[in-house]
């Protein structure tokens, strides 16, 4: 039995799906016989990738979105964390 690979716009939808409450996550993965350990991985990468939306800058200080909650750091140290990511 060969594994599924699923495409990142797929993922993506599936994600949003999630984060927006438009369907919990066990009705999803009955939906598209999904394992819902991996679909909370996917979870987990998303929310990774989104990181760094930035929600304002101000002087050397910026402001981002990391895992649902806002946090200021300076530019340079913003920078170095990004790094270690």
């Amino acid at each position: 039995m060969t594994r599924c690979q699923y495409t990142p716009e797929f993922k993506s939808k599936v994600v949003l799906n999630i984060l927006q409450g438009n369907q919990e996550l066990n009705e999803i993965c009955d939906q598209h016989n999904l394992n819902s350990n991996m679909v909370r991985k996917w979870k987990q990468e998303f929310l990774h990738m989104q990181l760094l939306s930035v929600v304002a800058l101000n002087n050397t200080n910026v402001y981002f979105l990391s895992q649902n909650k806002v946090m200021r750091k300076n530019f340079a140290t913003m920078i170095a964390y990004m790094l270690s990511l």
